[in-house]
């Protein structure tokens, strides 16, 4: 099995694992909404079916590789990041995606933010960067409604980056609080996003991670959803 492309994957081993297992969903997920595969089974027939000739793609299949990272297991070894390379040419790169790493921020200084912005896709990166030195100290320009509307309709990992990436701006830079509008159509892209193209396992825990980086930019304390309740209501 040799890589198919020379791909350093060290934003993601930097990941914590919780972010990881998400990410390896969604690069899965990715491939399968390119080929149209709506269940895992279909998946590992198509993978028999283009990659059988390969004794180790094979033995992945056989060993329910893809359906244990379809169900929330990251990679470690060396053979699973070949597997994803030899198989999931395109969509392996999600597992580098600057979205991860701005989940996993909690540091919003100008370095930072311009780190992220420059890996996302030229069209994304020219709607929401300043261009004016007068502005220079932070990097995030103030985005207008028609620009916003346009990153929602993208309904792309970088578009959704986008516009997190403008609700932090419009809550450190211009103290709009939570709620803002830019705020309901990032998580409204986010939904539609991941009930469609990614309908991953772990879409609430998702949600949850994103509301966590929001509180952290606007210095509030996260309350954990808690599920389970004793009496009197008390969460056990």
């Amino acid at each position: 099995m040799e890589l198919t492309e020379n791909i350093d994957y060290s934003h993601y081993k930097s990941l914590p694992k919780s972010i990881k297992i998400l990410a390896t969903q969604v690069a899965v997920y990715d491939f399968m909404f390119k080929h149209k595969l709506k269940s895992c089974a279909q998946l590992e027939s198509y993978i028999e079916l283009h990659f059988g000739l390969d004794p180790d793609i094979l033995r992945s299949v056989e060993y329910n590789f893809w359906r244990r990272k379809l169900n929330g297991e990251s990679l470690i070894k060396i053979n699973g990041f070949k597997a994803f390379s030899a198989v999931m040419n395109q969509s392996v790169r999600i597992l580098n995606h600057p979205f991860w790493g701005l989940l996993t921020t909690r540091k919003f200084d100008v370095n930072t933010v311009d780190g992220l912005m420059k890996r996302l896709s030229y069209t994304d990166r020219r709607i929401i960067r300043s261009s004016s030195r007068k502005t220079k100290s932070y990097p995030l320009k103030q985005s207008y409604s028609p620009q916003k509307q346009r990153l929602r309709k993208e309904e792309s990992l970088d578009s959704l980056t986008a516009l997190l990436l403008i609700t932090i701006m419009e809550i450190r830079q211009y103290n709009k609080g939570r709620d803002s509008q830019t705020e309901q159509l990032a998580f409204d892209h986010f939904f539609n996003l991941f009930s469609t193209q990614y309908p991953i396992k772990s879409r609430d825990d998702l949600a949850i991670e994103i509301d966590k980086l929001l509180c952290a930019a606007n210095n509030e304390f996260h309350i954990p959803f808690v599920e389970d309740e004793g009496e009197n209501n008390v969460a056990l």
